[in-house]
């Protein structure tokens, strides 16, 4: 049965799906959470948090369940 990965992306990001937000990805096996944005075509560089409710994930957090992720750009500016 394949993981239902859907991706809200917040502000600048939404660029990347001008059409579709949340993004849905379907996977046949357990990934990365940074592959899945590279499917997407997403650019892991420009995401400054990923959340999943009320936690934050890593690049490197592997996905085997159906999950819903929010993505956040990278702040720029000093």
């Amino acid at each position: 049965m394949p993981i239902e990965v859907k991706i809200e992306l917040v502000g600048w990001l939404k660029r990347y799906s001008p059409e579709e937000n949340p993004v849905i990805i379907e996977l046949l096996f357990p990934e990365t959470v940074d592959k899945v944005f590279i499917k997407a075509g997403i650019p892991t560089e420009e995401i400054g948090i990923m959340k999943a409710g009320e936690n934050r994930l890593s690049p490197n957090h592997l996905i085997s369940e159906n999950i819903y992720i929010v993505a956040y750009p990278t702040i720029l500016g000093g």
